[in-house]
């Protein structure tokens, strides 16, 4: 009763009335006679200064109440000491009753998925706490069929919890070059919890496809989504997968197939063109010259015979003739 909290307002009212009432009841055990009652709490034990004074006050102030110093408090005589606490026996019937190790195995399947699913969770949330408890009741057993279908809603309502904090599957990605960007959108569909993931994302043929660096670790407040850019570079044309999946922080996934993304890369083909293009324009650029030098010195020979045919004639007996 001295470990109550006692820093909130209307805390140390109610713990000091508690105290009244246990000191009280202790007193009402024994009528007639005097009881030493030594009370302590743990080292711990952190007080509000109105709690502390208080107690304090009610020891002296309580009329069934009367504080001694410890130094005065001598044990009882050995015939004169209670004797209230006793060993507990198990009774041979209770093993009868107890739940089956079928079951209690059963329960600790669910209770590995609602720990991969807490693990994800921001902060100490445990929304399924009281569900695994209730499940590892005495209550059922007698009635394990009914437990049964209990466990197998708790069992499918994780499982549909986890299948909140999901990846959204897109388009397949086609790269028009060897390198490009493509967005993983991922989704936190709880209505009340904060999640921290980790997304993993590799291409089943490094050698044709790889992945760049890109945001791994961060966290999504509840029903908002968030989209993670992931660099790509292609090597060869064609068509290669990558393998997407959100882990908690110890790297296990938290479901059980990891979302497939199909790339085409097509740009590699049109870059060779364009080099190839490029290329030939040098080529072109270098050889017209010569070429446009080689047709205008056909075109000059061609003209001074035509002037030195201008220039001389024949008559009409064949004869040459000059002007």
């Amino acid at each position: 009763m001295l470990a109550m909290p006692s820093h909130e307002p209307g805390e140390s009212e109610l713990a000091l009335q508690r105290f009244a009432a246990e000191t009280a009841m202790i007193a009402g055990q024994d009528v007639g006679g005097d009881r030493v009652v030594v009370a302590y709490p743990g080292p711990d034990w952190n007080p509000s200064a109105e709690l502390a004074a208080g107690v304090l006050e009610a020891s002296d102030a309580l009329p069934w109440l009367s504080p001694e110093p410890l130094e005065d408090v001598e044990p009882a005589d050995a015939e004169g000491r209670e004797n209230t606490r006793r060993a507990l026996t198990y009774p041979e019937r209770g093993y009868e009753d107890e739940l089956t190790s079928t079951y209690l195995g059963q329960v600790a399947d669910v209770n590995r998925d609602v720990r991969l699913f807490n693990s994800v969770l921001f902060g100490d949330a445990d929304p399924f706490r009281p569900a695994v408890l209730r499940m590892e009741s005495f209550h059922w057993r007698d009635r394990e069929d009914l437990a049964g279908v209990v466990r197998s809603l708790v069992s499918d309502s994780i499982d549909e919890h986890l299948g909140d904090v999901r990846i959204i599957p897109g388009e397949p990605v086609t790269l028009a070059s060897s390198t490009g960007t493509t967005g993983i959108v991922v989704a936190n569909d709880l209505e009340d919890e904060t999640v921290h993931v980790i997304l993993s994302v590799y291409s089943e043929n490094s050698e044709r496809l790889s992945v760049g660096g890109y945001t791994r670790s961060f966290e999504i407040a509840p029903g908002a989504k968030t989209t993670v850019y992931i660099p790509l570079t292609a090597r060869i044309n064609g068509r290669t997968e990558l393998q997407a999946s959100l882990q908690n922080e110890a790297g296990e996934p938290i479901s059980a197939q990891a979302t497939v993304i199909p790339v085409n890369a097509t740009g590699l083909g049109t870059q060779a063109l364009l080099i190839s293009g490029i290329g030939l324009l040098i080529l072109v650029a270098a050889l017209a010259p010569r070429a446009v030098r080689k047709w205008l010195r056909g075109q000059a020979a061609r003209a001074a015979r035509a002037d030195s045919t201008g220039d001389t004639g024949q008559d009409a007996g064949g004869n040459a003739a000059t002007r």
